[in-house]
């Protein structure tokens, strides 16, 4: 009989994280998220770097950031790349616990840690 893999039963979770950003999210800029997308800009060559821009901020930017804005995609593919990147942070979290527990309960933990909803309002819905 076909047994699956642990790390795929946790498949649901990315799948729910992109229903519901497809779904819930909307398509503007919220909190930070305009500095952080001004930065962005700046460091892709976008528009010409400006004076009042501290260098110390623009080290947070990653080249994923710099990336979307370069191919002006809009900003519904940045969240659906959060999806993907917090779906390898559950992943992740299933590798280390299971060093250090069963697989089993190593993998309802990391289920649960998917589920923890403040990464939903940080990540996926704002």
């Amino acid at each position: 009989m076909f047994k699956m893999k642990m790390e795929w039963k946790l498949i649901p979770l990315l799948l729910l994280y992109l229903v519901v950003i497809l779904l819930i999210a909307d398509n503007q800029l919220v909190n930070d998220e305009l500095r952080y997308r001004m930065f962005a800009e700046n460091l892709s060559g976008v528009l010409l770097p400006t004076p009042g821009c501290q260098s110390l901020e623009r080290t947070r930017i990653s080249s994923d950031s710099c990336s979307l804005v370069l191919l002006r995609l809009p900003l519904i593919f940045a969240r659906l790349l959060n999806a993907f990147f917090l779906f390898g942070a559950v992943l992740y979290f299933y590798e280390t616990l299971k060093l250090y527990a069963a697989k089993r309960r190593a993998f309802y933990c990391s289920f649960l840690f998917g589920l923890f909803l403040p990464f939903w309002v940080t990540f996926i819905c704002c």
